[in-house]
């Protein structure tokens, strides 16, 4: 991941966590580079190890790379999938109860 990708996801993350409205739109891009960026990676350095004549490009970096992958993987991955969502009711005028059925 070059330096300037870093730079913008820092950049986003920290327009993110310091809004006061929710701020949908800038975890679904933050979540699209993470995903596009774990996407390079598995084609990179996962898919070759699941043929028998390619390596993986990064096989240099050891140790390093696999914690990378982890890191994307959980911040792309694991973190916007437990994130809460916020209900937009169809019809607000109709009230519901908290287990969602309308009485």
């Amino acid at each position: 991941m070059r330096l300037w990708n870093k730079l913008y996801l820092v950049a986003l993350s920290i327009c993110s966590l310091t809004r006061k409205i929710s701020s949908m739109a800038l975890d679904i891009h933050i979540t699209t580079l993470l995903l596009s960026i774990l996407v390079v990676y598995v084609y990179r350095d996962l898919w070759p190890l699941a043929t028998y004549h390619l390596a993986p490009v990064d096989a240099a970096l050891g140790w390093f790379i696999w914690l990378r992958i982890g890191l994307v993987a959980f911040a792309g991955l694991v973190v916007p999938l437990s994130l809460p969502h916020i209900h937009f009711p169809t019809d607000p005028q109709v009230k519901s109860s908290a287990w969602g059925c309308s009485t």
